[in-house]
């Protein structure tokens, strides 16, 4: 049985208890998005399951898979010869 260690329970304390400003200030936004119309281009609206999956494990770890195939495709690239 592993031992809980602080560094362990920071990891499941909630963002208003790790940075209550930084919780007011994504509340604040999320009521801006709710309540208001700005036709912003670039911003978009998800569900709440997306925002639950975008902080999820998911997003704490590097798509190795993904970075092995974009260095593949740049290494099997084919170079200007310079005749």
């Amino acid at each position: 049985m592993s031992k809980t260690t602080a560094a362990n329970d920071r990891m499941n304390r909630p963002l208003d208890s790790v940075d209550p400003q930084i919780a007011s200030l994504l509340r604040d936004e999320a009521r801006r998005q709710a309540t208001g119309l700005e036709l912003i281009p670039s911003e978009n609206l998800v569900s709440e399951a997306v925002l639950e999956a975008m902080g999820s494990i998911f997003t704490t770890s590097t798509p190795k898979a993904t970075l092995e195939s974009a260095t593949t495709a740049v290494a099997s690239m084919p170079t200007k010869s310079s005749n």
